[in-house]
């Protein structure tokens, strides 16, 4: 199967997820993507990075292809890398995972790349540096400028009805913890993509890399603005409970980050979209329970 055209008006089904493995702990998850392939009832997979969990070890990537076989052979994958790619300089993502980056007039590397489904700008973003901690290079950071200038003045003409972006490391999260993913690590992330993101009319930012799954409210700068139905700034998406040796994480804070809805089950996220609304939800993977689902109107 080939990813929705370009041209398409169509209703677009997403499954999103990250931070998924190769052990048992990414059994239902892999599970329940694999009824949706052979349904025919997604159309894109999209993995927000930490794939295999193999930090560098080829057997343990040939295992994980091995697993994600029956999905991915039937059903395209958007990828970007994670800070469990990084070993031997990103070397197994590179070569194993190609994306839309690597074709002709694109950026020549599946690090950070676009495309455009159906009615959907699609922006994947590296946040990884080689030594695990967060990093925007500037030759990334310009080519962002000018593709979100891109998007955003397609979207304003009506070419496209969604900039959706995605990027491992979150900008916003929540923690009960004083850790530096959602504090230091985070605000450098804000600081460097934020007002990029506003001013480019981004509707929807998708992170994982914290192993549970949150949505916010569309906020600017840690402030709302406007409301589901009528947003005035990005909606930020975490998805990372996909099944990972290191289970999922509990030390979350509701009461910060503008948060809607917030769990850890594993789980993977439905995104949903059409020329006039984006829904998402987040569906448990044992039991296929819609655990919250949040629809937008055009930002």
């Amino acid at each position: 199967r080939v990813p929705p055209a370009a041209t398409a008006a169509a209703t677009v089904r997403w499954a999103v997820l990250g931070d998924m493995g190769q052990t048992n702990a990414s059994d239902a998850t892999i599970a329940a993507l694999e009824k949706l392939a052979a349904a025919r009832a997604v159309d894109v997979v999209v993995h927000v990075g930490d794939h295999a969990y193999a930090d560098g070890l080829a057997a343990l990537w040939d295992f994980y292809g091995r697993k994600v076989e029956r999905v991915v052979a039937t059903t395209p994958l958007l990828a970007c890398p994670g800070n469990h790619e990084i070993v031997h300089d990103f070397a197994h993502y590179k070569l194993r995972l190609p994306m839309p980056g690597t074709l002709a007039n694109q950026t020549g590397t599946n690090m950070y790349w676009s495309t455009t489904l159906a009615n959907v700008r699609f922006v994947s973003t590296s946040t990884e540096s080689p030594v695990d901690t967060p990093l925007v290079t500037d030759t990334q950071l310009a080519w962002l400028r000018t593709e979100l200038a891109a998007a955003a003045a397609a979207k304003r003409a009506g070419h496209v009805d969604w900039i959706v972006v995605q990027g491992h490391r979150p900008l916003y999260c929540s923690s009960k913890h004083t850790d530096a993913e959602c504090n230091t690590f985070a605000y450098y992330l804000r600081s460097m993509l934020e007002q990029l993101y506003v001013d480019s009319d981004v509707d929807v930012v998708i992170a994982g890399h914290k192993h549970y799954w949150q949505m916010t409210a569309p906020q600017a700068f840690g402030k709302v603005r406007g409301t589901f139905d009528a947003p005035r700034a990005p909606v930020y998406f975490v998805t990372g409970a996909g099944g990972c040796r290191e289970g999922t994480d509990s030390h979350y804070d509701p009461n910060v980050g503008n948060v809607v809805a917030h769990g850890h089950q594993h789980s993977y996220s439905m995104m949903t979209t059409n020329a006039t609304h984006l829904a998402w939800s987040q569906v448990d993977s044992d039991s296929g329970a819609t655990l919250a689902t949040v629809t937008l109107g055009k930002n």
